[in-house]
């Protein structure tokens, strides 16, 4: 049974306005270029079996879990808006730099799939970029959501025959002021829409993904995600709220980070809930894990227990997120995780 948790008044972390903004040129200074990197994704069908493949290879997974992993995508249209979404959050921050009077190329490197980091850092070595700032595009780290990525990172600089490249990492942001804000104007959004009087008995659910207990172990992923629903819900005081994990893969039994959001949905419909309001707050881009796993598959849970269920967009490029990751650069990497090689891979 997953423990229901209500907020109250003063939990809130980070209240310095000088915190919130971040405006040391730190960057300016010690950066020539900011790398974005994400996960990728296909966006034409034939690149779909492709791209399904390569993330896969080695994993314990079933050809009937394949098989509904396409299907996903083809009931999506075939493609994933996750690259396109990628793109305007890096178009947007460069927007922002330069607004702000800075002169930084942004790339977009992916780990998955075109543009894969190798090609990226191509671009980077033809510029002459001698120095970057990373940002990995999770807001939660783990040994998948995190390491993985910086150990893609070497990779591809070892391929692109680019070792001189120098790589510093933001700092954890998943408690960021700003990041913060840009969910809880999503939520505001969804909130909105409901109808109060209908809707007597709502409550909040967090959802980001599921990993393999023996991995999330290694990391402080879930404390990480309780903290930044945490800090939303001191935006809505007197909601009850709830941490779920959606999207798990892998051999049916094995352990993974639970509740499931389906498994939860039906234990507050028993308690009396009609309104869940989800927050996909593990997640920044509607791509096919949030279109799917919760627009389609938890919301089909949702009806069956008569329950409303509300999702909020992910930030995307909302206004607040842009300006945090901008915020990040100019504070630069404070903290201990300066580079790749301070990180046991």
């Amino acid at each position: 049974m997953n423990s229901v948790n209500k907020t109250k008044r003063g939990q809130a972390p980070f209240n310095d306005e000088k915190a919130k903004r971040g405006l040391a040129p730190f960057a300016v200074i010690m950066f020539d270029s900011i790398l974005l990197i994400g996960f990728g994704a296909p966006e034409r069908e034939e690149d779909i079996v492709p791209f399904l493949t390569g993330i896969l290879d080695g994993h314990a997974i079933s050809p009937q879990r394949f098989d509904q992993v396409l299907a996903n995508y083809r009931l999506l249209g075939n493609r994933s808006p996750y690259n396109e979404l990628a793109r305007r959050q890096a178009q947007a921050l460069k927007s922002w730099l330069t607004g702000h009077k800075i002169s930084l190329p942004v790339f977009l490197g992916m780990r998955n799939w075109h543009p894969y980091l190798k090609e990226t850092l191509h671009q980077m070595k033809e510029r002459n970029c001698e120095r970057t700032f990373g940002i990995v595009l999770a807001p939660h780290r783990s040994p998948a959501s995190f390491d993985r990525y910086l150990a893609g990172v070497e990779a591809a600089k070892a391929a692109a025959g680019y070792e001189k490249l120098k790589v510093d990492y933001a700092p954890a942001w998943h408690l960021h002021p700003l990041f913060i804000e840009a969910l809880s104007e999503r939520v505001r959004q969804v909130l909105n829409k409901i109808d109060f009087e209908k809707s007597k008995i709502i409550e909040f659910v967090f959802t980001a993904h599921s990993l393999p207990l023996s991995m999330a172990r290694q990391s402080n992923y879930e404390g990480d995600i309780r903290d930044t629903a945490r800090a939303v819900m001191e935006n809505f005081y007197g909601f009850h709220w709830h941490v779920a994990y959606q999207s798990r893969s892998g051999k049916p039994d094995d352990l993974w980070l639970g509740p499931d959001i389906n498994l939860l949905i039906g234990e507050r419909a028993k308690a009396g809930v009609n309104c869940l309001v989800v927050i996909p707050a593990g997640f920044l881009c509607d791509h096919v894990e949030v279109l799917y796993d919760l627009d389609v598959l938890a919301k089909e849970t949702a009806s069956r227990h008569k329950i409303q269920l509300e999702r909020a967009l992910t930030v995307m490029d909302h206004p607040k997120f842009i300006e945090m990751l901008g915020s990040v650069i100019l504070s630069g990497p404070k903290g201990p995780l300066r580079g790749a090689k301070d990180l046991a891979l």
